[in-house]
């Protein structure tokens, strides 16, 4: 099983929470290299992965 530490876990937490399961906002407490430096770990033990913005258009 893999190890999260707590700020991960929260992270994942929240987005589970969630709607749409989005990562995104990341606690406010969390900036900068810091908050590069949690996700980079997050990618690389494949807890979350990079996804591209979809704009809903009006037809």
């Amino acid at each position: 099983m893999t190890q999260l530490s707590d700020t991960q876990a929260l992270i994942l937490s929240a987005a589970a929470r969630r709607p749409e399961h989005i990562a995104l906002p990341l606690p406010e407490s969390l900036r900068g290299r810091a908050a590069a430096k949690v996700v980079s770990a997050m990618r690389a033990k494949a807890c979350c992965r990079r996804s591209t913005p979809t704009c809903a258009r009006a037809d």
